[in-house]
């Protein structure tokens, strides 16, 4: 989900700006460029909703605009139609300088929850108090059921195809501002929950505003590098987490992927290990080519992450404008714009020949519902080469093809909303053994318990080294 979209809607819907209203007419416009810029800009608009239904669907929302309506009742309104597409990389949102604004102002609940098995609990209160002890069930807020909140929220995420779990992993990391969308903002929440023993208690939560909250919070643990190895002398293994895959933040960190990869391997080699598990939980980001690299640590035979590809032509933006931010307007979207497929012989479907020091022991991959993109494709090429065994979730990208890469930025010409629009879309190599409508699935399900978040513990991680241990 575009947590953009949701700190600007969430802070501008309950804000108390002089927010204008648009007539009917200008909002229409506004449909007309969205409705034209998903055809002829996105592709792969029809896989999960034919064109005419789609086009019925921007038609049924022209015609509800009958009264003066906000920015941001407009955004919401246009919300379920961009979900119809099946690809989470579609959304609009506010400008950043307004979203960030806005989100600095907003009063939240400052609650950080982890569902577990469908049910809602503590995992930290982020007044800085731990006046709720963590690992509690959370029975209602504010007098609404839990099991119908997660429901309401779950239903404002976007998602590839019906991707259940990163609906349920995005309701957790977005949760302050979905919940604030959904349900508004006051000055004080009445959280009741429940202890192991069966006790109930209710506690009242002062909100914060996300500076508040950024001020006053203090993690639990220290905030560690993205990438990083930890071995494991009796498992004789080495746990290696890689956050994200996405090169902007890496560059933040100083670190190069292919670097850092022979870093790894050099450390694995001197102390002998011989089993490699590769954490990619949370880990996206739009380059593909950073999949490759990480998979150059494992791969024992020629190999590519995907074997089709199909984009739109870079020329179809306007006159001076870039294939990564187009401000378009009514006028300027193409009338027709064709996706083009990427030839098999093209060098960007190739096969990568495997790395000589590529470790060749026993690999584990762990991913979670918010494993997408780059980590996705990471995960998928990992488990049909047959290179190692998956444990955790469903990933966040769809197992059959899904969309990113570069984007069009089109920014309405009424509202100045932005739409934000993917440019290819890419076929993994080799088929997923799951549901095409889905991401791909591990050999292993396993999620975090609720016993581990009292204690802080990462219960994926101890089971799977008891795994280890257990094997040797």
């Amino acid at each position: 989900m575009g947590v953009g979209f949701l700190v600007g809607s969430v802070a501008w819907a309950q804000t108390p700006l002089n927010e204008r209203r648009f007539y009917p007419e200008e909002l229409r416009e506004d449909v007309e460029t969205i409705r034209r810029a998903v055809h002829h800009l996105h592709p792969d608009a029809y896989r999960y909703v034919p064109k005419a239904a789609l086009d019925q669907r921007f038609d049924s929302l022209g015609a509800a605009l009958s009264v003066p309506t906000t920015t941001t009742e407009f955004m919401l309104m246009v919300g379920p139609v961009v979900q119809a597409l099946g690809d989470a990389h579609t959304f609009v949102d506010l400008p950043v300088a307004t979203a960030e604004r806005l989100h600095q102002t907003t009063p939240l609940l400052p609650l950080k929850i982890r569902v577990i098995h469908g049910q809602a609990y503590i995992e930290e209160e982020l007044m800085g108090f731990r006046s709720i002890p963590s690992g509690q069930r959370i029975r209602s807020i504010d007098g609404v059921p839990m099991e119908r909140l997660l429901s309401e929220l779950g239903a404002l995420v976007r998602t590839d195809g019906h991707d259940e779990i990163f609906v349920t992993r995005t309701v957790e990391r977005d949760f302050l501002h979905l919940h604030a969308l959904q349900y508004g903002h006051r000055p004080q929440h009445i959280v009741e929950h429940e202890a192991k023993d069966g006790t109930v208690t209710s506690t009242v939560l002062r909100s914060l505003t996300g500076e508040e909250i950024s001020s006053s919070y203090r993690p639990a643990t220290a905030r560690l590098r993205p990438w990083r190895l930890e071995p494991f002398g009796d498992e004789h293994a080495a746990w290696i987490t890689c956050r994200t895959l996405d090169a902007d933040t890496l560059r933040a960190y100083d670190i190069d992927a292919t670097r850092m990869v022979e870093l790894f391997l050099q450390e694995v080699r001197s102390k002998d290990l011989r089993t490699l598990v590769i954490d990619v939980r949370g880990a996206g980001g739009a380059d593909l080519g950073m999949a490759e690299a990480l998979f150059s640590m494992i791969g024992t035979s020629p190999y590519r992450v995907v074997r089709e590809i199909a984009m739109r032509q870079p020329g179809s933006l306007p006159d001076g404008g870039s294939v990564d931010y187009a401000s378009l307007d009514a006028t300027s979207v193409p009338e027709s714009d064709r996706a083009i497929t990427i030839p098999a012989d093209d060098p960007r479907l190739a096969m990568t020949p495997p790395y000589s020091k590529a470790f060749l022991g026993k690999v584990y991959v762990v991913c979670d519902g918010l494993t997408r993109d780059a980590g996705a494709a990471f995960v998928m090429l990992a488990k049909r080469s047959g290179r190692a065994r998956i444990v955790g979730e469903e990933v966040g990208s769809n197992s059959q093809s899904f969309c990113g890469g570069r984007e069009a930025l089109v920014t309405l010409p009424r509202t100045k909303l932005r739409l934000h629009i993917p440019l290819a879309r890419f076929v993994p190599e080799g088929h997923g053994d799951g549901p095409v409508d889905h991401g791909e699935l591990p050999h292993h399900p396993v999620e975090q318990q609720v016993s581990g978040l009292a204690i802080g513990r990462d219960t994926v991680k101890a089971s799977l080294l008891d795994l280890i241990r257990e094997l040797q």
